[in-house]
């Protein structure tokens, strides 16, 4: 659940701060976190949530071809 929790947070907040500041690589902490607890399943399903909100971030910032988001 913190994993879940920490990926909805950070996409609500770097959609609500504008362009000025980037927190899209955060959402990599959800993975790595539920991997110390977790088998590799769950890992997966929660990395799979984490680019998932990496795609939502990036559409709302402008597109996936953005410089932002190609580097």
């Amino acid at each position: 659940m913190i994993a879940l929790a920490l990926i909805v947070v950070i996409t609500v907040t770097d959609i609500g701060i504008g362009t000025s500041v980037h927190l899209g690589p955060l959402p990599v902490i959800a993975p790595a976190l539920t991997a110390s607890f977790a088998g590799p399943r769950l890992t997966a399903l929660v990395g799979a949530l984490a680019q998932a909100a990496l795609v939502i971030i990036s559409v709302f910032h402008g597109g996936l071809t953005t410089a932002n988001h190609v580097a």
